[in-house]
């Protein structure tokens, strides 16, 4: 019993093996991929003939060859950690060239008319701007009431000055050598409450108005000077009374025109002596002098005469010349 059990067993042990050997072996046969065998028709680049045509069975088509040709690749260059591409062909310019070549370009033109503008401001004075481009540091002459003087236009064609006019409206005229001109007219505020006296003349003399002043009462109070050594501006004059001197033109501008003009509000007990002094440097013996005298009162309105005179001192006998009488004193209220 003990041998036929063992032979039971050996045998029972070599059916698993076998069924375990030919299970996996199918296995593999179910779980393996089947291939398949694919053929590739190879192209036929000979003429086919008549026979081939003939024959039963379909032959491959033929198919044409073409042939790929591969640029080759620009150079890489490396500058600065940078890769640069250097290309193989030259960039197209021939639209920048022919930009250049552009023949009908025309400049931005410059606009070279001259503007005036006037605004009206307290005790009858005109503030003008003038605007010239074309005209930079050329000299403009501006006229007023048969009056007129001159200035330089700056180097951006601009020019701004207060003038003290001498009508209501005021008109107010510039021009250049070259021949252009404009003109304004604007209305005037303050101007029936004020007396104006001036000089005005032209060229190399140096003249200079003194207007002394005895303000309330003529015999306690000593005269006070104003001139352009010791001026008085618009303001001061308003709030502390008396009058002011105001200068026109540029003393730089050979053979210019220029004006001086006093002004005073009408107050009582004003009395006010008027002298111009003449520089000696440039001044000889015998020699003439042409200037104008002007004076604006309310009632007459402005008057202009013009003047020669005859200067008989030399020049080293003093350091200034004084011309008395040439305007009339100023009488605002006569003494009582």
């Amino acid at each position: 019993m003990r041998l036929n059990d063992k032979a039971v067993t050996f045998v029972t042990g070599l059916v698993l093996i076998l069924g375990v050997g030919f299970f996996v072996h199918k296995g593999e046969e179910i779980f393996s991929p089947k291939q398949k065998t694919i053929q590739i028709a190879k192209a036929d680049t000979e003429t086919p003939t008549a026979a081939n045509n003939t024959q039963s069975k379909i032959d491959t088509p033929t198919l044409p060859l073409e042939t790929v040709v591969y640029k080759p690749q620009p150079k890489l260059e490396i500058y600065n950690d940078i890769k640069l591409v250097r290309a193989e062909q030259k960039p197209n310019t021939g639209a920048f060239e022919s930009s250049e070549n552009v023949s009908d370009f025309q400049p931005i033109q410059l606009d070279c008319s001259v503007k005036l503008s006037a605004k009206s401001l307290r005790g009858a004075r005109v503030h003008i701007d003038v605007s010239a481009p074309c005209h930079s540091n050329k000299v403009v002459t501006i006229k007023h009431a048969g009056l007129l003087f001159n200035e330089y236009i700056d180097d951006t064609g601009l020019i701004s000055i207060t003038i003290p006019v001498l009508s209501n409206p005021a008109q107010i005229d510039v021009s250049f050598a070259d021949g252009v001109t404009k003109s304004i007219t604007t209305p005037v505020k303050d101007l029936s409450s004020l007396q104006r006296n001036g000089i005005a003349w032209s060229g190399h003399k140096a003249l200079n108005l003194h207007a002394n002043e005895v303000i309330n009462g003529f015999d306690d109070n000593q005269p006070v000077p104003v001139s352009m050594q010791n001026k008085r501006s618009y303001k001061e004059a308003f709030v502390l009374g008396g009058g002011y001197l105001t200068t026109l033109g540029n003393p730089n501008i050979p053979d210019g025109n220029l004006i001086q003009i006093y002004t005073s509000q009408i107050i009582e007990n004003a009395y006010v002596d008027f002298e111009v002094y003449v520089a000696n440097k440039g001044i000889g013996c015998q020699d003439n002098l042409k200037l104008k005298t002007l004076q604006y009162t309310p009632d007459t309105g402005a008057q202009i005469v013009s003047k020669a005179i005859t200067i008989n001192q030399c020049a080293e006998k003093s350091e200034n010349i004084v011309l008395k009488n040439l305007l009339r004193n100023m009488i605002v209220a006569q003494q009582n």
